[in-house]
This record gives C-alpha cells, structure tokens and sequence, in this order.
C-alpha cells in the first residue's frame, strides 16, 4: 500500500476530534457540496516537519514531508463532485504514490446526515499518472474508465460534520499488506479543517496486533495550501525565495564559459530582451539592446528537490552602455559595499581549483584551503566580471542535513 511508511514512519491523522453536529445546522451548503468544497486543493506537511526540528523531536518520531492534492474535475456522467486525489512523499527517494492516486465520488448517507467518499481508480492508471493533477488533462472520463482501487489506502470513507470542519473514518477495509504479506484491517481517521487535513491509520490482524500504522498514535497534520503554495495559516506571513541571481556581465562569452565549463551550469535559454517593461527593469536605455540567458547547476549528487535556483547573465550593449548602464565591481580583491558574493558547492574541489588555477584569466584571490572548523575545503575566485565567487566542498561525512 501506500502512505504508510515515511522514512521509518507511517502516515497517521487526528489528535483530537470534534463532536459532529446535524448536517442542519452547516453553512446552508448541501453537505456534499460543502465536503468537496473543503477538500479540494493541496496539503503539506512541511510546518509540522519545522516544529519537530524546533523542538528537538527524535528522527523516529519526526514527520516526513507528505503532501496531497486533492483536483477537482469536469466528469458530467457522474451525480456527484469527482475529486482526483494524488499523493507526494519523500521515503528515499522521492515517490508519487500511485496506490493514492484515486478517484473520489461522493454519496449522502445516514439520512443526508453523512458523506460517503469512495475511491477507485483509472484501468490505464499508468497512462493518468504524468497529468495526474492537471484537471483539464484529466476532464471528461466515464465510469467505464474507472475499476475497483484495491490497497490499503483505498477505504471508503463516511464523512461526518463537526463544529470546525469534517471527522472522516474508513469502513469495511480489508486488503492484502504488501509489506506483511497478509490480509489486514485498516482503519484511516481524518479531521478535515480549513486550514489543514489531519490523517491517522491503523492495519491490524484478525488477532487484533496492529502491525502497521502511525507510531506512538502521533498524526500527521498537511496544513492547506493557498494557490501560491503558503499554508493558510500562514498567509499573512511574507514568504520569499531567492529564485536567480543575475549579473550585469562585462563579456558575453567568457561569462558563459566560466560557469558552464568549470563549475558545470547548463545554459537552459538565451533571450533579446526588447519589451519596454523588461529594458526600464533592468535599467537599459532606450537605444541600447540587451540579452539575457539563463543558467541552472546540473550536479544531481548537490543539487536537491525544489533547489530550482538559476544563474542569469544579463548583457547591455549600445550608446552609453559603457557610462552606468550597469555598475561594475572592481577587479581588486578588496570588498565593495553593495558587493555580492556567489557561493557555490562542488564535488571534487581538487580538479575544479587545478583548472581554474591553469587559466590565466582566473584571478583566484583566495587559496584552497580548510575551514577554521575543519568542515570543509575552498576557495575563491573572481568571474570574468569581478563578481567574488566562493567555491567549497564538505569533508565526508561533515555535510549538515537539511530538510527537502
């Protein structure tokens, strides 16, 4: 099955639960309607991966990155709303879960005081998974597109009301664990909020020994994501993330061979910038011509998941380019306020530093050498427009960990 087991842990929702009240006495919305509403849209459990580090919490019982989307999608043969759900998880390495990736359609019970959600999945589920959250990819399917979702993840759920959202629970869930190798009971508890989804679950014996499931009954809390990706909770909270550092270069072409040759970018795309917005923003006149291209490391053994950060080079060209179109930082070794400085991690600082140190038009102003902690080696250069360039490598073994 899946959602189950995260970097050791297992997948768990709901610390506390609310009562549940008379579908009555709800916003006015059917209570189908209302559910979907609710669910509808991206969950992650990031936060709570920062409050575990904030508060010392052991790697056993520490949160793993989960994050779930719920899409909704045009499916008119059916009565009710069809939300795909898809799931996110990072074991090692990361996973898209294709036993989670369901259909959900939805069916008043309990005399309209309760929702049904039953999940199944596409037959040519393979086929799904590239666009599995792209609703317009996903529009316009039939029930004869869709077949019984048999795993552990796959329980029908009765969705009841309470005073701060929805109290889901699984019914009848009886599957075969692909871990256990034998059939199991599952139970999945979800407290729907509208600022975040909780999960706990539990796959037990006919003994009644739970054999999977949320260690030491601590859930799992995917706070609800705004359409720009910030929890809810946060969104009042300024959140920025330094996405590319350009320089103004002094040449085209040996700018481009100093980071695509001896630190390993990869030039993604080369660009005449002429709209006038573009030219104002990046403070070029109205006679000058401007290029810009952009760069993105491509070391898989650093680089990690949503690192995305990209090098751009701008270069400004035409009448009075030379007199302030761009500020120029000089080619002494001394710092300039204003100064910037590109820190850059390698493998193999060793022959990086050999071949800079064999081009004379490197001017490397500071040696390879040990950190004062021993951590790592490095060095420093500066690029062939005097931007200051630090380069490092960690010791084995001394490499800090970082959240994903």
């Amino acid at each position: 099955m899946s959602f189950y087991r995260l970097a050791g842990l297992t997948l768990t929702i709901i610390a506390s639960f609310a009562i549940p009240i008379h579908a009555t006495e709800a916003s006015g919305k059917p209570l189908i309607a209302e559910l979907a509403d609710m669910l509808e849209g991206e969950f992650d459990s990031r936060l709570q991966m920062e409050e575990d580090k904030a508060n010392n919490v052991s790697k056993e019982k520490s949160h793993a990155w989960v994050n779930r989307s719920f899409v909704r999608i045009n499916a008119p043969e059916f009565d009710s709303p069809v939300l795909v759900g898809s799931t996110l998880y990072r074991a090692d390495p990361w996973i898209f879960d294709e036993n989670e990736f369901l259909v959900w359609t939805f069916t008043s019970v309990q005399n309209g005081n309760a929702v049904l959600a039953t999940p199944r999945r596409f037959k040519e589920q393979h086929k799904r998974l590239p666009f599995a959250r792209d609703a317009n990819r996903l529009a316009g399917f039939s029930a004869e597109d869709l077949e019984p979702a048999r795993s552990g993840a796959a329980c029908p759920i009765t969705w009841t009301k309470t005073e701060t959202g929805f109290y889901g629970k699984s019914t009848d869930c009886r599957t075969m664990s692909t871990v256990h190798k034998k059939l199991l009971n599952w139970e999945w508890r979800y407290q729907l909020r509208s600022d975040a989804l909780s999960i706990e679950f539990f796959g037990t014996d006919d003994s009644g020994k739970t054999l999977d499931g949320t260690p030491d009954n601590i859930p799992y809390r995917l706070n609800a994501l705004t359409r720009d990706g910030v929890p809810k909770s946060n969104a009042d909270v300024i959140n920025a993330v330094l996405r590319t550092a350009t320089i103004y270069v002094k040449n085209w072409d040996s700018s481009v061979r100093f980071y695509t040759e001896y630190l390993g970018y990869k030039l993604l795309v080369e660009n005449e910038i002429t709209d006038e917005k573009s030219l104002t923003t990046i403070g070029a006149g109205p006679k000058m011509k401007a290029r810009i291209a952009y760069l993105k490391p491509v070391n898989n053994r650093i680089e990690r998941p949503f690192s995305g950060n990209y090098l751009g080079l701008i270069e400004i060209s035409g009448p009075g380019a030379d007199d302030g179109a761009y500020r120029r930082i000089s080619d002494d070794a001394s710092a300039a306020k204003g100064e910037i400085v590109l820190a850059h991690q390698v493998v193999g600082i060793k022959r990086v530093y050999a071949a800079m140190q064999a081009d004379e038009k490197i001017q490397i102003i500071a040696p390879l050498s040990p950190s004062g902690a021993g951590l790592s080696q490095s060095f420093s250069v500066l690029d062939p427009n005097g931007v200051r360039v630090e380069i490092y490598e960690y010791a084995p073994g001394k490499e800090p960990k970082r959240n994903p």
